[in-house]
């Protein structure tokens, strides 16, 4: 199903040729966003006199990277996808310990992301011709005749698909992989050494017995407060009965 319909929120890295030295692919990597796409034409020699080294370097590698811009967003998110499988494989522990049956995954799966990525170009440069078919004012016998080439299409997009999913089945056992050695390597770990803190906490003893005495002592002078609040309580109850007897006295000797 096509998700072109969709807000355009994929925004997969450029996709470079693995056979790019990797210094040229990592500045190539870090200058993505002033890339020029492999669809669009190659810079002039003008710009690379007046553009310095970036330009130098999109003009020598031109076609040889893909960048967001050369992708329809069905494409976008197909290609994403794959990034995240593959990041999640290189990334992981069992990845960089060698424990993936022998496979060379530093070597195969950027393989895999470029040969993804120039598919995913040419999808979207034919589903936007198809698109223009649908649009022309040739008769609806006519377009059939192009049913092949729609055929085509969407078998080799089926087929991207499946090997974009298989690159997910394979991170994702990946991950269970990863969670499986890093739990063994918890619990391989020797037990840590304490003693250090534990006597540093010892020492702090005396100071929690000070604060224990203290406490005592606070816990007496709240029971003193309370006892004297009651005494105020007493006295002034003593003194308010004490004026009510007056006042009652002085009413009866009034003549």
């Amino acid at each position: 199903m096509s998700l072109s319909y969709l807000p355009d929120s994929a925004h997969p890295r450029v996709a470079v040729d693995p056979a790019v030295p990797a210094e040229d692919r990592r500045a190539l990597r870090e200058n993505q966003d002033v890339l020029t796409p492999a669809t669009s034409p190659v810079p002039g020699r003008l710009h690379v006199l007046l553009g310095g080294s970036v330009v130098r370097l999109i003009r020598k590698y031109h076609g040889r990277y893909i960048v967001a811009a050369d992708l329809d967003p069905d494409a976008k998110i197909l290609l994403c996808r794959a990034q995240e499988a593959i990041d999640t494989v290189l990334e992981s522990e069992v990845n960089k310990a060698g424990l993936l049956d022998g496979i060379d995954n530093a070597l195969t799966l950027p393989a895999e992301e470029w040969e993804i990525a120039q598919t995913l170009m040419t999808h979207s440069r034919m589903r936007e011709e198809q698109r223009r078919l649908r649009a022309s004012d040739l008769t609806p016998m006519e377009k059939s005749r192009f049913a092949p080439q729609r055929e085509a299409l969407r078998r080799s997009v089926a087929a991207v698909t499946e090997r974009v999913e298989a690159l997910e089945k394979y991170a994702a056992s990946t991950a269970a992989a990863d969670a499986v050695y890093r739990r063994e390597q918890l619990r391989n770990l020797p037990p840590p050494d304490n003693s250090a803190e534990i006597l540093e906490l010892e020492q702090r003893n005396e100071a929690y017995e000070e604060l224990l005495a203290r406490t005592v002592a606070h816990e007496l002078a709240a029971e003193r407060i309370e006892e004297l609040a009651e005494d105020a309580s007493e006295i002034e109850s003593a003194l308010r009965h004490a004026a009510d007897a007056a006042r009652r006295v002085g009413d009866t000797s009034t003549p």
